[in-house]
């Protein structure tokens, strides 16, 4: 029977990461108060060639704005110029349905206690589609969620215990329902947003529960089945700002405190409550205290993220690690001068290209919008010809690659698959090699520019080497 070995070209194999150079920083748009906003929170949202996004602050009168911008910094749109009365201080992100955006603020409104809005991705048909009166909820600090055509939600004050609450609505603004009140024990003081699946919901309170550190907690859409997944620690992180990000059949999130040096730490939890696991621990130097709308990305397995404290610079940094908590990764340190302090979450483009924001820096102070390519590199360094017996040469090239094998045990009728992936772990080619008559062709002649990895596996499973490759045209 013919032996197999399998050689796959991963996105990010992380212990490789460190031969990779920092990828493209660019500031998009220097936020500057009255005239475009400032201070944002949140995260971006992308539509075609477009990012839609609110700031906590600036404006005409200094309470934030919902704003549209192209990918490539042209077009910025001022889409509303929040007032008071129709809204003010958005800490979190838009939602996109079809052309239609929603959002919520912290306060104004009827009532002075905060909106859920509707509003045209071209400005246009701008709907308070609820005033929050403190007994039905206030101050929501997160995002709506969409579901077909309901609304979810949380506010970190009001409702019956004045502790928080979740609601439902229509998107067309009609059915308001507060599905459940917060009473201390089982949570209290929610910052960020629910995940829904199917007919679930998962969230996290920044207080509360039995450490009165926050709560881990899902619960029917409709209201029913409320529970308290996990109760924070200080030794295990505890007051979470953030969402939570759903990747199969666990839960992923980031507390703002606690951990081995009390900086946060990243956690993993299945969706049923059981095996609470702290894959990373924050601790200054490869970042800080993860603030609101956190989100990690998820592409493969591997999670992205941003972080507002802590990094080279003090001011925050953007990394990936794999979900087991593996080969954590520092893609890039954000610099007060360019944009500090990325108090929301990375936004996923085409092309290896991701999108932010950042809440401080920049000209103004005020921060900025920026983009990241993680595909551009502005060295390369050869892989070893003795990397465990694989060579692959000439490093960088153009797109072709001799790869040859220089283990014993690959003997004469061993046939190796070779899986290449990109780095936003897409597979661009799979191809059969045989080693019979000596060193072997890999053509990816027609991929683009960057990095790919691979490692080299036997069928038992076992690591035999590793190593990446570039391509520079």
């Amino acid at each position: 029977m013919k032996k197999i070995a399998r050689i796959s070209l991963f996105t990010f194999t992380f212990s490789l990461l460190t031969y990779l150079c920092p990828a493209q920083y660019t500031n998009l748009l220097t936020f500057s108060g009255t005239n475009n906003g400032a201070t944002p929170w949140g995260t971006l949202v992308l539509s075609g060639n477009v990012l839609y996004g609110m700031t906590f602050e600036g404006g005409t009168v200094n309470d934030g704005v919902v704003f549209s911008i192209h990918t490539d910094g042209t077009g910025y749109k001022m889409l509303i110029d929040f007032t008071g009365t129709n809204g003010l201080g958005p800490y979190g992100s838009v939602r996109l349905s079809g052309k239609t955006l929603f959002g919520m603020t912290t306060g104004g409104g009827a009532h002075s206690n905060g909106t859920i809005f509707s509003i045209d991705t071209n400005g246009n048909n701008y709907k308070d589609l609820h005033d929050f009166d403190m007994i039905g909820g206030a101050s929501p600090t997160g995002d709506v969620t969409i579901a077909g055509t309901k609304l979810f939600g949380m506010t970190t004050t009001g409702g019956l215990y004045d502790s928080g609450m979740v609601f439902s609505m229509d998107t067309a603004g009609s059915n308001f329902k507060d599905i459940h009140d917060f009473d201390g024990p089982d949570g209290d003081d929610p910052n960020g947003s629910v995940t829904i699946s199917g007919y679930k919901l998962y969230g996290m309170t920044f207080y509360g529960g039995y450490h009165d550190s926050g709560v881990i907690f899902s619960m029917d859409t409709n209201g029913g089945g409320f529970k308290v997944m996990h109760d924070f620690t200080e030794s295990t992180g505890f007051n979470p700002l953030g969402s939570l990000l759903l990747v199969g059949g666990k839960l992923f999130g980031m507390p703002w405190q606690g951990g081995t040096s009390n900086a946060g730490t990243i956690f993993s939890i299945d969706t049923n409550g059981s095996n609470y696991k702290d894959i990373l621990n924050f601790n200054n130097a490869n970042g800080a205290s993860p603030t609101d709308g956190n989100i990690l990305q998820n592409k493969g397995h591997n999670l992205y993220g941003l972080i507002g404290g802590g990094g080279a610079n003090g001011a925050g940094r953007m990394f990936v690690l794999d979900t087991s908590g593996s080969g954590y990764l520092d893609l890039y340190d954000f610099v007060y001068a360019t944009g500090g302090n990325p108090y929301g979450g990375l936004t996923l483009g085409v092309g290896g290209m991701f999108y932010g924001m950042n809440n401080s820096g920049e000209t103004f102070s005020d921060g900025n919008v920026f983009s990241f390519d993680s595909t551009l590199t502005t060295a390369a360094q050869t892989l070893s010809a003795g990397n465990s017996g694989v060579s692959v040469y000439p490093n960088p090239s153009t797109g072709m690659y001799t790869i040859s094998l220089g283990y014993p045990q690959f003997v004469s009728g061993l046939q190796t698959m070779v899986e290449v992936y990109n780095v936003l772990g897409e597979q661009v080619l799979e191809q059969a090699l045989r080693f019979t008559q000596g060193d072997n062709i890999l053509d990816l002649s027609g991929q683009p520019n960057g990095v790919y990895l691979y490692r080299l596996v036997s069928m038992g499973g076992n690591l035999i080497g590793e190593g990446k490759v570039v391509i520079q045209k």
